[in-house]
């Protein structure tokens, strides 16, 4: 999994709370949506927890990014807003949204067991 936030103490909460999820681990947290293409060209991921609001490529032109292709990666996007509070793009692009303070472990795993059409091997 590859952890996307700005923030450096959610990249580290996110990156434990992973972490102490049976079946899931984090291989990467960057902090910039450039980073992760970045990552994801040289590294492939099955799972992308994508910040929205991110400086310089926005949470939702990465998302853009990382769903084209071959093979698109499952993505979920999160914020600390709601989704009514943010850009109507978050809603049509079709992937998960989550709002940050409701990651857990039990989430994560709903989350991953709801995601279709996305290449979803055993290590997350």
């Amino acid at each position: 999994m590859l952890v996307v936030d700005d923030q450096e103490a959610f990249r580290d909460a996110a990156t434990t709370l992973v972490g102490a999820t049976p079946g899931f681990r984090v291989v990467a947290a960057v902090d910039s949506g450039e980073a992760a293409l970045d990552h994801v060209g040289v590294s492939p991921v099955d799972l992308v927890l994508l910040d929205v609001n991110l400086g310089g490529l926005s949470g939702i032109e990465t998302c853009r990014c990382l769903r084209t292709g071959a093979t698109p990666l499952a993505v979920v996007l999160m914020s600390g807003y709601q989704q009514s509070e943010l850009p109507a793009d978050v809603g049509a692009l079709g992937v998960p949204f989550l709002e940050k303070d409701r990651l857990s472990p039990d989430i994560l795993q709903q989350l991953w067991d709801g995601l279709s059409g996305a290449h979803r091997p055993d290590d997350r």
